[in-house]
C-alpha cells in the first residue's frame, strides 16, 4: 500500500493523513513497523487532546481574566508553545485516590467512552476540567487529562460514556477512583538543568550554593525522608523537595553532606523543579547502587511567602480578616479525638486568598476573636468561626508536618470506610450461604459463663454462625483440629470491636512508646546474639545479603508509627489433606535448647536438614551429610532462580542455605523436619513449596521472666531482645500455628510437644483463598 502523504494545508489534512497512516499500519506485515506507527499515532494524538486542553485552559483563565496583566498572558502563552516542541518520554503512572464528596461533589468533568472516543482506538474517560472548590480540586492528586480506570473498583476503560457518568454519580459520599497519567520527563533535562542551575547561582537569592553529592545506596536506601512538591509544599510558596530527616547510620548520614532543610535539585540528572511529590518518591525509589545528588542549602531566614520569616510562620501570628458574603474563604478539619483545628483549603478569589498567602493549608486555627480553639470539636470551630463579627482577628500557626500526619489519617480512615462497607455484606452472604471457619489471632479469656461469650486462645479454630462487618459480636462455636465440634455456640468479639480496642489501646501508649511491656510498638534492630554455632547462622549476623529475605523484614524504618502496624483478628481458613510430615519452626526465645532437646530426644520424630554452602569442605566432612559442598557461582544462580532455597545468606563470603529438597527429603523419611529460619522462611515455605509448617512463638511472660532465663544479659539487653520479639510477632503472627508462653522451660517443651502432637494428623487448616478479612 502506498501511503499518500501530501503536503499538509488544512487542518482536515492532517485527519486524512493520519486515516492513511492507520490504514496502512493496518495491512502491514511488518510487526516491527506496525508496532511504531501505531506508537506515533497514539502519541500525536495524546499530545494534540492535551495541548487542546492546554489552550482551552489558557483561554477561560488567562486571556479572560482581567485580573491578569499582558505580561503574565504573554508569558503563560510563552510558556505552551515552548511545552509543545520539547523532547520528552512518558512514564505510566497510576494512582488510586479516595475523596469525601460532601456538599460541594466531586466537581469535575469527563469524556470519552466507546461511544464517544476521543480520537479512534482511544475509548479513554478523560478529565477534562477541575471544578474549584469541589472534593477532587481541594484534594489536588487528580489532574486534568487524568484517564479513568475504576471508580469504587468498578472497571470503566471501554464503557460507554453515560455507564462512566453513573458510575461517578452513583458512587457514594465516599468515592475511590484509579487514575492512571502519564508523567512527561525532558529528554534533554540534564542542559536544562545545567541552565536551571547556573540560574539559581547567580540570580536567586534564597539560594546559598548549588553542591554536588554521590551517595552509594545501602539496602535500607538513601537514608533520608523528603517533603514538598506540587500541592504538598513544604515552604509556602515554593513547590521544591527538601530533605527533612537523616536516619542515622543511612548513605545520607555516612556521607555526611546533606542536612535536614535542603533543597533537592536533581537527582541523576532528572530534575524535581516543580514536581509532584509522588513523582520525587518514584524518581529517588527508580535510583541505582550510584545516585547523583544535586541540591542547594536553602537561607532560613529569607525564605518567605510574605513577609515574615520561616521561622516566624512556624509560631503564632495573629491575622485579621473581613468577612464577606461567602464567608472568610477557607475550610477547616479536625477536632476530633484531641486533634487541632487544621485550615484545609483556602478557596480561591476568597476573603483567605486575597489577603495576600498570609493563611495557608497546613495553618492551626488556634483563635477567633480571642475566644481559644485549641481543645474545641470540629462543631465548635465551625460555630466560632461562623458567629464571629468583623473585623475576624484569627491567631494561626504553621504546622505542615502536623497537617500532612492528619491527612495521612484521614486517607486511612476513608479507605477503612471503604473497605467496611463492601466487607459488610460480603461477610453476612457468605456466612449464611455456607461454613466459614476462622482462625483466631488472640487470646479471648471470658469467665462469665452467664453472657455466653465463648472463651479461646490464639490458634484456635471457630465456626462462625452469624457475622456482619458491623456488629459488635458475632455467634459462633469452637472446633478441633478436624473441624469437628467441640462447644455451644457462644457470642465473640467481631473483627470491628477488637479492631477499634486495640486502636484505643495504642492511642493511649502512643505517649509512652519505649514502656518495657511485650506489646513494645519499637522496630529496632535485633541483639546479635554471640552463640550461634555455624551450623545455626542467625540472619542478622550476615555479613552480606539474606538474598531471600522479603521486603517485609528490610525496612525497620516503617515500623516506626504504631498507628500503621497491623491488627491481627481473625484469619478465614479452610481444612486441607496433606500427605507429608509439616515441617517444624521454632521462633523467640529458648528456641536453642528446646530444638536440641527434640533433636536429642526424640531422633525418631525429629531431624535437621542438611544445609548448602559454598565454601571449602573441611576435614572429615561429607558432602550429602553434612552439606551440600556447591560452588559459589552455581549457589548464587540458585538462589536468583527464587525457587530453591526458602532462606539464603551469606557469611565471612561463603553463602550458605536452606533448600526445599532437603526439607522434603526429611519429611519423606517420615520425620518433622526442625528448620532454624526466620520468619521469612516460613511465607517462603507456604508460597513455593506449598508446604505449611508447624510454626511455634515463644514469648516470655515478662521482662524478668527473660532476665532469670539468661543471667549474662543486660537491662539494656533484654530491651532489645524484647523489641525484636516484638517485632517477629507483629510481622508474623498471621502465620504462626501457637504462641506459648510458660512458667518454665519444662513447662515451655511440654507445650511445644503437644501443639506438633495435636498438629501431625493428616489434615491442616491453611489460610483460605476465596474469604479475607
Amino acid at each position: 500500500m502506498v501511503l499518500n502523504c501530501k503536503k499538509v494545508v488544512h487542518l482536515s489534512d492532517v485527519y486524512k493523513i493520519l486515516d492513511e497512516l492507520e490504514k496502512f499500519q493496518s495491512v502491514n506485515e511488518n510487526d516491527d513497523l506496525k508496532l511504531a506507527i501505531e506508537k506515533l499515532i497514539e502519541k500525536f494524538k495524546k499530545k494534540l487532546l492535551k495541548t487542546l486542553i492546554d489552550i482551552n485552559e489558557y483561554y477561560n483563565n488567562t486571556l479572560m481574566n482581567t485580573n491578569k496583566t499582558y505580561h503574565q498572558k504573554i508569558d503563560e502563552a510563552n510558556f505552551i508553545t515552548s511545552n509543545l516542541f520539547k523532547d520528552y518520554y512518558e512514564k505510566e503512572v497510576i494512582q488510586q485516590i479516595v475523596f469525601e464528596k460532601g456538599q460541594t461533589g466531586l466537581g469535575l468533568s469527563i469524556t470519552g467512552g466507546i461511544d464517544q472516543p476521543i480520537a479512534p482506538n482511544d475509548t479513554h474517560i478523560y478529565v477534562t476540567n477541575i471544578t474549584p472548590g469541589g472534593a477532587v480540586a481541594n484534594d489536588g492528586r487528580m489532574k486534568v487529562f487524568d484517564i479513568i480506570l475504576k471508580v469504587n473498583n468498578v472497571d470503566i476503560t471501554s464503557v460507554p460514556h453515560s455507564v462512566a457518568v453513573k458510575a461517578l454519580k452513583d458512587s457514594g459520599n465516599i468515592v475511590k477512583i484509579d487514575v492512571k497519567r502519564f508523567s512527561n520527563v525532558n529528554s534533554n533535562k540534564k542542559n536544562d538543568l545545567l541552565n536551571m542551575s547556573e540560574s539559581l547561582i547567580n540570580g536567586n537569592k534564597l539560594m546559598e550554593k548549588v553542591k554536588k553529592a554521590i551517595l552509594y545506596k545501602s539496602p535500607e536506601g538513601l537514608g533520608f525522608s523528603i517533603s514538598g512538591g506540587i500541592g504538598n509544599e513544604h515552604i509556602p510558596g515554593d513547590n521544591g523537595i527538601y530533605i527533612t530527616k537523616i536516619i542515622e547510620g543511612g548513605a545520607a548520614s555516612l556521607d555526611g553532606r546533606i542536612r535536614v532543610g535542603d533543597k533537592i535539585i536533581s537527582v541523576d540528572g532528572i530534575s524535581l523543579q516543580n514536581v509532584s511529590h509522588d513523582f520525587a518518591v518514584q524518581t529517588l525509589k527508580s535510583t541505582r547502587s550510584k545516585v547523583t545528588l544535586l541540591y542547594c542549602s536553602v537561607n532560613s531566614l529569607t525564605t518567605q511567602s510574605f513577609n515574615n520569616s520561616s521561622i516566624e510562620m512556624n509560631h503564632p501570628r495573629c491575622l485579621t480578616l473581613t468577612k464577606g458574603n461567602q464567608g472568610l474563604g477557607f475550610n477547616i478539619v479536625g477536632g476530633e479525638n484531641g486533634e487541632p483545628i487544621f485550615i484545609s483549603h483556602v478557596l480561591p478569589g476568597g476573603v483567605a486568598d486575597q489577603s495576600g498567602g498570609h493563611i495557608q493549608k497546613g495553618d492551626v486555627l488556634l483563635e477567633v476573636n480571642g475566644i481559644s480553639l485549641e481543645h474545641s470539636s470540629h462543631s465548635e470551630a465551625a460555630q466560632a468561626l461562623k458567629n464571629a463579627s468583623n473585623p475576624v482577628n484569627l491567631t494561626l500557626q504553621y504546622k505542615p508536618y502536623e497537617y500532612e500526619a492528619f491527612e495521612r489519617k484521614l486517607e486511612e480512615l476513608r479507605n477503612e470506610m471503604i473497605v467496611a462497607e463492601n466487607n459488610s455484606r460480603y461477610l453476612e452472604e457468605l456466612v449464611s450461604e455456607g461454613e466459614v471457619f476462622v482462625k483466631a489471632l488472640f487470646d479471648n479469656e471470658f469467665t462469665s459463663p452467664q453472657n455466653r461469650i465463648l472463651s479461646f486462645h490464639y490458634g484456635d479454630i471457630l465456626h462462625l454462625i452469624s457475622a456482619n462487618e458491623n456488629d459488635d459480636w458475632w455467634y459462633a462455636e469452637k472446633v478441633n483440629f478436624t473441624g469437628e465440634v467441640i462447644s455451644e455456640k457462644f457470642l465473640i468479639p467481631s473483627k470491628r470491636k477488637i479492631e477499634k480496642k486495640e486502636k484505643q489501646r495504642r492511642r493511649k501508649e502512643s505517649n509512652d512508646i519505649k514502656k518495657m511491656s511485650f506489646s513494645l510498638e519499637g522496630k529496632k534492630k535485633s541483639l546479635k546474639d554471640s552463640y550461634w554455632k555455624e551450623v545455626k547462622l542467625h540472619r542478622e549476623d550476615y555479613t552480606g545479603t539474606d538474598f531471600t529475605t522479603t521486603e517485609d523484614d528490610s525496612d525497620t524504618d516503617r515500623y516506626s508509627t504504631t498507628h500503621n502496624e497491623d491488627i491481627f483478628t481473625y484469619q478465614a481458613v479452610e481444612l486441607h489433606h496433606i500427605a507429608y510430615k509439616r515441617p517444624v519452626v521454632i521462633l523467640g526465645v529458648l528456641k536453642d535448647r528446646i530444638i536440641d532437646e527434640l533433636i536429642t530426644k526424640q531422633p525418631d520424630h525429629f531431624a535437621l536438614s542438611i544445609p548448602h554452602t559454598s565454601r571449602l569442605p573441611r576435614e572429615n566432612e561429607i558432602d550429602g551429610k553434612d552439606y551440600y559442598f556447591v560452588t559459589k557461582e552455581q549457589m548464587e544462580k540458585d538462589v536468583k532462580s527464587n525457587n530453591i532455597f526458602i532462606e539464603a545468606g551469606q557469611f565471612q563470603n561463603n553463602l550458605y542455605g536452606t533448600s526445599i529438597r532437603s526439607i522434603m527429603d526429611v519429611a519423606n523419611n517420615g520425620k518433622h523436619c526442625i528448620l532454624d529460619v526466620s520468619g521469612n522462611a516460613i511465607r517462603r515455605l507456604e508460597s513455593k513449596a506449598n508446604m505449611h509448617p508447624i510454626a511455634i512463638f515463644i514469648k516470655p511472660k515478662s521482662f524478668h521472666q527473660l532476665l532469670h532465663w539468661d543471667l549474662s544479659l543486660s537491662e539494656k539487653d533484654c530491651l532489645t531482645l524484647c523489641e525484636r520479639l516484638s517485632k517477629i510477632e507483629k510481622t508474623f503472627k498471621d502465620h504462626f500455628t501457637a504462641i506459648i508462653t510458660g512458667s518454665s522451660f519444662e513447662n515451655i517443651l511440654e507445650q511445644v510437644n503437644q501443639v506438633i502432637y495435636n498438629n501431625s494428623q493428616s489434615h491442616v487448616w491453611i489460610p483460605s483463598k476465596d474469604i479475607k478479612f
